[in-house]
């Protein structure tokens, strides 16, 4: 396998690779076909031992960073051209990822038969050309793919002449126009639907920063927009798809979600009338699986989430698309479902069973924990801890919390891990660890005062902390826990209080101690 580079054209991409560990994260996101697809390639030539080696180390001992991967390397050569190697593989990988997809999906299809055409062309061999054009736009179509529509109208243009008669010209002609105006507006509207839903993820994205107020009206103001006001607006599959991700989006944004859900069902229905969209892009279509499932969740609607957690479990198993078969998306819909399914065993009493049924889950999860995305992955950890403490597992359930405080790519912030302060501090407390009460206090205060207090359950359970800190009296607890008990209840009613008792419940606890 030949140097695929020019190392001195690629230095500043070479040390924003380095920078961005993306060899790493290529050859984690791999799955096995594809790691044995390149291992096979590059072992038939020789001139590429030393990229497999480097591959097999990285995959094979989970490295992650250059460091590490220097200190596992035996050979000279792959330490001493160090970062030219790298790259070279990263190029290595990407090359043998195109060979092995070539074919398999309807967008690597479409540029093979486009590389055809320009072929068949060059050779002046039009009517081929045209043959292989009209097949290309038929599954263009049939995928609005629009740029690629309008590069076959350009293509088409360029060889009317050879290939129809003169009389036939001008129909020709007019038909490309109709084409094209068809196109440009289910494009440019697609694009302005786009635009909408980019606006949302900022405005999203800055409610974690800015306050509730900005964010309210910066929502109020999208959901006016003009193509937000019905499906009708949407004038094709994918243009109507944004629609029902934008609509269902600011509806949970809001907590309105008997609303999200009748437009994430709509958005499913969609994708049943349409089924080769979800075979083109199956992250979509599972994603509204999994939103529905979460506002089933949130609404308490736990046999129904259940449902829906079992439907995306059993997915890779019973789909017929190869995406969704892969190890990727087995590994996407344990992210998602595990703690939704550990939060509903805690609230329905029903944890020793649920945990012993998703023994092997946990297992997994826990061996590959650093796959997964860190706010999934902590969050996932609280249920775990919570669900150990419920069993009376203090050790398993601080064992997981240490994992949460020990997160690198934890932002220190945030419910998840304030939450995780508050069910550390009442261990602790029950176990009568009075050394370390103190400090604990003062770590959930910290991370409450980190989120600026946004919710008043965070406030109140630093006030309950510093109480059980200055009595010593059983009576005296008993009259704080009934106090707390219905401040916490009433709380908990509120729309944009509940989410901070998903995987611990206070109210659970403080009900416990007054049995």
């Amino acid at each position: 396998m030949p140097c695929l580079i020019n190392i001195g054209i690629f230095i500043p991409y070479l040390s924003l690779m380095n920078r961005s560990g993306a060899l790493y994260r290529l050859i984690r996101s791999m799955s096995q076909n594809e790691k044995r697809y390149f291992t096979h390639l590059a072992t038939a030539n020789r001139d590429s031992s030393d990229y497999v080696r480097m591959f097999k180390v990285i995959d094979e001992q989970k490295i992650t960073d250059d460091e590490k991967l220097k200190g596992r390397l035996t050979g000279k050569a792959e330490v001493r051209h160090f970062a030219v190697k790298k790259i070279q593989l990263y190029q290595l990988l990407l090359k043998s990822l195109r060979n092995f997809h070539e074919g398999r999906s309807f967008d690597f299809t479409l540029k093979e038969m486009m590389i055809d055409a320009a072929i068949l062309s060059d050779k002046a061999l039009y009517h081929d050309c045209h043959s292989i054009l009209i097949k290309a736009k038929a599954i263009a179509g049939e995928y609005e793919e629009w740029k690629v529509l309008l590069e076959i109208l350009h293509k088409e243009y360029t060889i009317i002449q050879h290939v129809f008669e003169a009389g036939e010209l001008e129909k020709e002609i007019l038909r490309f126009h109709r084409e094209e105006k068809v196109i440009i507006a289910q494009l440019n509207n697609y694009s302005e639907l786009t635009y909408l839903n980019m606006s949302l993820r900022i405005i999203i994205q800055e409610s974690k920063h800015g306050s509730g107020l900005s964010v309210s009206r910066g929502l109020k103001k999208l959901s006016i927009h003009d193509l937000l006001q019905h499906e009708r607006k949407a004038i094709s599959f994918r243009a109507k798809s944004l629609y029902f991700l934008i609509r269902s989006t600011i509806f949970i944004s809001d907590l309105e979600y008997e609303k999200a859900e009748r437009m994430l069902k709509n958005h499913h229905n969609l994708y049943e009338k349409h089924p080769h969209f979800i075979a083109a892009s199956p992250g979509n279509y599972l994603n509204v699986l999994n939103e529905l499932m979460l506002v089933h969740f949130r609404m308490h609607r736990f046999e129904e989430a259940l449902k829906y957690i079992q439907r995306l479990r059993q997915l890779p198993e019973t789909s017929h698309i190869r995406k969704i078969r892969s190890s990727r998306f087995r590994m996407l819909m344990l992210a998602w479902t595990l703690r939704i399914e550990l939060s509903i065993a805690l609230s329905t009493g029903n944890v020793p069973a649920i945990l012993d049924q998703l023994q092997e889950q946990e297992e997994y999860f826990v061996r590959h924990a650093l796959l997964f995305e860190p706010t999934i992955r902590i969050e996932t950890f609280l249920a775990l801890a919570s669900c150990y403490y419920d069993l009376q597992d203090n050790s398993k359930a601080i064992f997981y919390l240490q994992k949460i405080f020990q997160d690198h790519e934890l932002k220190r912030g945030g419910e998840i891990l304030f939450m995780a302060n508050v069910l550390q501090f009442i261990i602790h407390f029950e176990e009568g660890n009075g050394d370390l009460l103190d400090h604990l206090a003062r770590a959930l205060k910290r991370s409450a005062a980190k989120n600026k207090y946004q919710l008043r359950s965070e406030k109140l359970l630093c006030e309950l902390a510093t109480r059980l800190l200055r009595i010593n009296m059983e009576k005296k607890y008993r009259v704080i826990y009934s106090s707390y008990l219905k401040k916490f209840e009433a709380l908990k009613q509120v729309s944009k209080e509940q989410s901070l008792y998903d995987y611990f419940d206070v109210t659970r606890w403080l009900k416990a101690r007054l049995q």
